[in-house]
């Protein structure tokens, strides 16, 4: 998902948090170190999909294993872009060594949703790797073609059922966190802020709201929104930013591009680690 403060961040309030987004990735277990996340996020979903022992970072070869079976797994990951397209993974090594029995390529979307993934023994990737002799490695795009070959099995709707699954799981906990908030300095605007919490509101309005939940952010509820009917309102309490409330017209109205998430749709709730702009006119104080 994508909030209109990013746009109004410098340079390095934008680096930031992208450093702190990694911390707190690799704190919850998804990523195991903090560089490019697409290879830790690939190997931390292989594993929930496949039911997989993630080895340790040292571990030369795999990534893996399937504790029942004993198959040995190595995962790479890549997440291809509007600026660079290429399907090219991690430098595969000593390969004719056959440290791994299958290797699990996952090709990400820009927003690091599962677009393809796929399982492909040894002996393809023997047949499909080109070797580099200046890395003395192996080298494998994951072409569409890959798929159709012999023994190549398709997981991508075990890899997305188990973001999926992750998703929901996090959700559910982060009301009981204390999650940390990012304080952008935004644009001006129109009218001034004296405070960026709670002096700046409308009268609470004499109707009482049909819906009021809580979180500790801005943010939607779909189970909460979804059963009123478009006259109806809504009240979020948030601990960090204030207490908003508009109707459900309003909200298809002015958020019709949050409605459209898939953070929304499915996993039924969609937070801001700030308060957007158009979000202000619906902030309200209650003294």
């Amino acid at each position: 998902m994508t909030f209109d403060i990013l746009s109004g961040a410098t340079p390095s309030q934008l680096l930031s948090l992208y450093a702190d987004i990694l911390s707190e990735l690799r704190h919850r277990g998804v990523t195991r170190s903090s560089n490019n996340p697409a290879a830790d996020y690939a190997e931390y979903l292989v594993a929930k999909a496949l039911a997989l022992d993630l080895a340790t970072n040292s571990t030369a070869g795999y990534d893996a294993t399937d504790p029942v079976t004993g198959l040995r797994y190595q995962v790479k990951g890549r997440r291809p872009t509007a600026s660079n397209p290429s399907r090219q993974l991690g430098a595969i090594r000593n390969l004719p060594d056959r440290h791994f029995d299958y290797l699990a390529g996952v090709l990400f979307a820009e927003d690091f949703s599962v677009a393809r993934s796929c399982l492909i023994p040894t002996a393809v990737v023997e047949q499909e790797a080109k070797y580099i002799a200046h890395t003395n490695s192996w080298m494998l795009h994951l072409r569409d073609g890959l798929w159709s070959q012999d023994g190549v099995q398709d997981i991508t709707d075990m890899m997305r059922a188990a973001a999926q699954d992750e998703a929901r799981r996090e959700l559910q906990n982060l009301p009981s966190k204390t999650a940390p908030e990012v304080v952008f300095i935004e644009k001006p605007l129109s009218t001034p802020i004296s405070s960026p919490i709670m002096n700046v509101g409308r009268s609470v309005q004499k109707d009482s709201p049909k819906a009021t939940y809580t979180f500790s952010r801005f943010c939607f509820k779909a189970d909460e929104i979804e059963p009123l009917a478009m006259a109806d309102s809504f009240r979020m309490i948030t601990k960090n930013h204030g207490v908003f409330q508009m109707t459900k017209s309003e909200f298809y109205r002015d958020f019709a591009n949050v409605v459209q998430t898939d953070s929304y749709q499915r996993a039924r709730l969609y937070h801001s680690p700030t308060v957007p702009k158009k979000a202000l006119p619906y902030r309200i104080t209650t003294g």
